[in-house]
């Protein structure tokens, strides 16, 4: 009988130290069979990860799940350091954070890059990615829109400091994110910015505490609030495909993997994404259900 191992990756693992229990595949228990998988800290990363998990243990593997570790450079650092044998990444984030490049905006010029520079510095394979294209994206209410006539991020720059924001701290700090945004449409400012933890932005744009925010594409907050996407007029974020980024020696040793993992290719695309997504954030359902749900309608998993 197969079984799920469920374990909880702390900071202080992630840094090296010891932690009882959480070798990861290449030198773990059930004869190396045993896969540790990872996720970043917002619902979309934990859906995918559960669904990593679910596939790979119909086809026979032990799983270790460490999900909601936090940010992009805590459950790197945790691959890095063979706490973590796979997790769901993105392409633009792959390209600017990871490997601090400049954007490309053609897709398939991005996953090229991703591809060939994780290999070259870190031995960790990138597979194909799936039809989600979870770039950064900002959304005011309707109300925002209206009176200050705000469609396009360049309307938004146009009214400056008019508008409170709910940011998050990554959004804030990242090169890709508020700094490189605000010097391509020539300097952001705003009545407020508040950091907020992934997901609880929308909130406060909900309670009236904000006007608008940072969002993904694929949030389902996005439709259940009535929002308006503002389009990213100059083109300044890269294409930001999600795909699974597995450790080298992993792979290598169960080349499988890429197989179980394949069907997500067809059975995911941004709508249903962010129908999965609501099922999180809206219903409160849990992820692993909500996977597990999705994948046996889709007849992936007994």
């Amino acid at each position: 009988m197969r079984k799920k191992l469920r374990a909880v990756l702390s900071v202080a693992a992630v840094a090296g130290v010891a932690l009882t229990g959480l070798t990861s595949c290449s030198g773990g228990s059930s004869g190396g069979d045993t896969i540790t998988v990872g996720s970043k800290d917002f619902s979309e990363n934990i859906v995918l990860a559960e669904m990593f998990s679910a596939l790979l243990e119909e086809g026979g593997y032990d799983v270790r799940e460490s999900l909601n570790l936090g940010g992009t450079q805590v459950v790197f650092a945790a691959m890095e350091s063979g706490k973590v044998d796979i997790y769901p990444e993105y392409t633009g984030t792959g390209l600017t954070t990871q490997l601090a490049e400049e954007p490309l905006f053609d897709a398939d010029e991005v996953y090229a890059a991703v591809k060939e520079g994780f290999a070259e510095k870190w031995d960790i394979r990138w597979l194909e990615p799936y039809k989600i294209n979870n770039t950064w994206c900002l959304a005011v209410t309707q109300e925002a829109s209206e009176e200050y006539g705000i469609e396009s991020i360049s309307d938004l720059a146009a009214n400056n400091g008019k508008l409170r924001m709910a940011l998050t701290q990554e959004f804030i700090a990242r090169e890709d994110g508020l700094p490189g945004l605000s010097a391509k449409y020539g300097g952001l400012k705003f009545a407020s910015e508040q950091a907020f933890a992934i997901g609880l932005g929308y909130q406060a744009i909900a309670n009236g505490d904000a006007d608008g925010g940072v969002c993904f594409r694929t949030d389902g907050q996005i439709a259940a609030q009535d929002l308006v996407v503002l389009d990213d007029d100059k083109s300044y974020w890269p294409p930001y495909y999600v795909a699974p980024i597995v450790r080298g020696e992993v792979l290598d040793a169960h080349p499988d993997i890429a197989d179980l993992l394949a069907p997500l290719e067809d059975a995911l695309d941004e709508e249903t994404m962010r129908e999965l997504n609501w099922q999180v954030d809206g219903d409160k359902q849990d992820p692993e259900k909500v996977a597990k749900e999705f994948l046996q309608e889709k007849g992936l998993i007994s």
